[in-house]
């Protein structure tokens, strides 16, 4: 299995991450009654993806669907093969 580590993760979607990661760490200090302190800790995934420009979760995904997109072209190619017979 193939394995790279390119960068998934564009521009605008880092900087989407980090205001993301930065509202849920401001939301924890500013209502610390009502926002659980576990929020904090789930903004620094977004940040830390954003910070490598890499996302295991995006880089699972995609593999997933081309392998099942691979798939579907291989059984379209055997059924066009098969009518043409």
């Amino acid at each position: 299995m193939k394995t790279t580590l390119k960068a998934n993760v564009s521009r605008p979607e880092a900087i989407s991450r980090y205001l993301l990661s930065a509202g849920l760490i401001a939301a924890v200090f500013i209502a610390p009654n009502t926002v659980p302190s576990w929020v904090a800790l789930a903004a620094c995934y977004p940040a830390f993806t954003a910070l490598i420009q890499w996302d295991p979760v995006n880089a699972m995904a995609q593999g997933i669907i081309n392998h099942l997109s691979k798939g579907t072209k291989k059984l379209l190619f055997l059924n066009s093969r098969a009518i043409r017979h």
